[in-house]
């Protein structure tokens, strides 16, 4: 343990301060909280990975995502070893109606994970974990979820 003088003569351990800065607000929520994306599907998706995305909800997209970032980092855990992508969140589209984080390789992980067809209006829930700042990691959702 290393203590640390303050200004008013009071000592800081270094594990308090720590405790301290892993406390900060990034004005996204915080870290490691997660939230409930839903799959989606352009209408024409293909068994190349191309047309499907992640569907993020008004208030998720608004309390996790800044109008400010160009793009996100997504961490999709292929079979084969994480796959880390950057995808575009600066359309004006993703600030109105349509809330997709689109990108080839999410259909690639809805593929292998059998999770590329869903009855109309029943998509799939995938929970996405803050991990840093514009940084998720994605997860299937148990059943339950």
């Amino acid at each position: 343990m290393v203590a640390l003088r303050s200004g008013s003569g009071v000592i800081i351990s270094s594990e308090f301060l720590l405790m301290q800065l892993t406390k900060v607000d990034w004005k996204i929520g915080p870290m490691t909280e997660s939230f409930i994306a839903k799959t989606w599907t352009n209408g024409n998706p293909s068994r190349s990975g191309s047309g499907y995305g992640l569907k993020i909800t008004r208030q998720d997209r608004d309390r996790f995502f800044k109008r400010s970032w160009t793009h996100v980092t997504l961490r999709l855990p292929f079979r084969c070893g994480p796959c880390i992508v950057d995808v575009n969140c600066s359309k004006k589209s993703f600030w109105n109606n349509c809330r997709e984080l689109i990108r080839k390789d999410i259909g690639l992980w809805f593929i292998e994970n059998n999770i590329d067809s869903w009855p109309r209006g029943n998509p799939h829930s995938v929970r996405m974990t803050c991990v840093a700042e514009r940084e998720f990691e994605v997860s299937l959702c148990r059943p339950s979820e």
